[in-house]
This record gives C-alpha cells, structure tokens and sequence, in this order.
C-alpha cells in the first residue's frame, strides 16, 4: 500500500525524471508518501530548480537525474508545520546541494528570518507589503514572497532559482554561455507582456522575477 502511494503522487507530480528514493524499511517508505502527499502540487518550479542544481553542479558529484534522495534523510513531519511547504520541499533535497564546499541547507537565521549557505532572507508576510504592491495578487503562504537585501522575490522557489543562476553558478567546473542580453524599459510593450505572460513553458526557459526595492516598499 505503501508503495502504490509513493508512486501515484510520484505520478501526479510527474516526479519521476527528476527525483527517485532510497527507501530501506518500512518507517522509510512512511516516511516518503508522508512528503509527497503533503508537498503535492507544490514539486513544479521545485523541479525545475533541482534541474537547474543539477546543470550547475551543486549536486553530488557523482549525482544522476533523478536525484536520488535518502529516504532516512527527509525531513520530519515537524517541519512542514513549521515552515512553508515550498521551503520544507527544499529541506526534502538541501543535504544533496552544495556550493564550492559551502552546504546549502536552511536553517533559521536571525531576526526571525533564514539563512542558506553564507545567504539570509526573509519571509514576507502579506499585510507588509502595500496594499497595491504587485506581488500581493499572487502570494501563497505555501510559497511565499522573499526579501533578500534590498531585493524582493514574488516567491521561495523563484528566489532559489534566482540564487542558482547569480549566486551559485560558477562552480567548479562549470561553464556559462551567455545566448542574449536585452535591456528594455518598464514601458515597453514587451516588458508589460513578459509580466502579464502567467508562467512560461520549461521548453522556452526558466524565468524568475524579482524586483529591486531598497527600504521602501511602497517606491516601485
């Protein structure tokens, strides 16, 4: 039963090609329907990310896709009440990422906020930011909006992605092609329709927004 389970959230979040476990007993397999069932829905940009740690090679070095994960290692259901289910997704794989010998697990920070490697941010709560600020349409509390520095994120998953293309991209042995460059003004029609695009297709590439806000939140 236990393993039927397994498989159809693996099925229903088409994990598959992305992720495998090392379920060596039965508290292990409890252990694996109990994070896929309660992080179901929420493996989409995940998955991309862990594509993207794979590309970079924050991943072992010996690491193949799927990425296989230790069953005995996930996190225990505490954390899933403790934390937004899109950074307990994260604690699900942060023991197979790391970055020029610097592990990228999360751990509480100070301030009541979280640190990933040398990196610290925050969680933004909905009634911080202002009332026509553009990130509150499509903040989750599953998934919810990033401040890092003086940067805002529209979410965790797209802050990860963001820190695996600027900050954790030059590991050794990796290399970067840069395909196009283009700077375009907020009122160029283009712009406007990148933003108002709803999620671009993974064949066409990974995007990942953010937005420069310094100490006033209500400055665009």
């Amino acid at each position: 039963v236990l393993q039927q389970r397994i498989e159809q959230a693996m099925q229903y979040d088409d994990l598959h090609a992305v992720l495998a476990f090392d379920i060596r007993d039965v508290a292990g397999a409890i252990k694996a329907a109990y994070v896929l069932e309660r992080c179901s829905g929420q493996w989409t940009m995940m998955k991309r990310f862990i594509r993207l740690a794979f590309i970079h090679r924050l991943t072992p070095p010996n690491a193949t896709l799927p990425l296989m994960l230790s069953a005995d290692a996930l996190p225990s259901a505490s954390a899933f009440d403790e934390l937004p289910l899109s950074m307990a997704v994260y604690k699900s794989i942060e023991r197979t990422l790391n970055y020029r010998g610097t592990t990228l697990v999360l751990q509480r920070g100070n301030n009541c906020g979280y640190r990933i490697g040398d990196h610290s941010f925050r969680v933004m709560a909905l009634d911080e930011l202002p009332a026509d600020h553009p990130y509150r349409s499509t903040h989750e509390e599953s998934d919810p909006v990033i401040c890092y520095v003086d940067w805002l994120y529209p979410s965790f998953t797209a802050f990860a992605t963001w820190m695996v293309v600027t900050r954790w991209s030059d590991q050794e042995g990796v290399g970067q092609k840069e395909v196009l460059r283009a700077y375009v003004g907020r009122d160029d029609t283009r712009f406007q329709r990148l933003l108002t695009a709803g999620d671009v297709p993974e064949q066409l590439g990974i995007t990942a927004d953010d937005r420069l806000e310094g100490a006033d939140l209500t400055v665009a």
